[in-house]
């Protein structure tokens, strides 16, 4: 198979939702460049660590490895946080526990973040189309979503998180 256009998803979603005006009314747009920078790093900090414990970590747990979670993350200072390579952020990925997932994802869209959400409707979607045939979170599913998703941007005009939510409404049970 080969990706589908962007349009054709679009209209079965609209479909599905109850016509295109409903499907608008659902879809959450991100917030502007200006809008995310008045966002203070304490909320950004409380969000990511809300998504974390609505995870289903034990607040004993979380409690206990809190120092080793601030010394990883260099007590949340953002300019140091910025500096860290690449390769570091692989690094404690692999190494990570509870640090992968969609957690972070979903936790930048609450937050109003352009991001897509590989979601089980949405992987599902990009494997029925056989753009991913890999693990989601492998380098190559990774790749392959983000210029599936490219590609629905410029097909578009649409944020990335706008399209997730779509490319999710139009298939599956409608998980965004």
């Amino acid at each position: 198979m080969t990706q589908e256009k962007f349009d054709t998803i679009y209209q079965r979603a609209a479909h599905r939702k109850g016509g295109a005006a409903e499907l608008e009314k659902i879809v959450r747009a991100p917030l502007s460049q200006a809008e995310l920078s008045q966002i203070t790093d304490d909320r950004w900090l409380a969000a990511f660590t809300e998504k974390v414990f609505q995870c289903g970590i034990s607040w004993n747990v979380v409690r206990k490895k809190w120092p080793q979670f601030e010394e990883v993350f260099f007590e949340f200072n953002i300019e140091k946080m910025l500096m860290l390579p690449n390769e570091m952020w692989d690094y404690l990925k692999k190494h990570g526990k509870r640090l992968g997932g969609n957690t972070g994802a979903y936790t930048l869209r609450q937050m109003g973040k352009d991001t897509f959400i590989l979601s089980s409707d949405v992987e599902a979607h990009l494997r029925s189309t056989d753009v991913v045939d890999s693990g989601r979170n492998t380098k190559r599913a990774q790749l392959a979503a983000g210029k599936a998703f490219n590609e629905w941007q410029q097909q578009s005009g649409r944020s990335l998180s706008e399209i997730s939510q779509i490319v999710a409404y139009s298939c599956g049970d409608n998980r965004v």
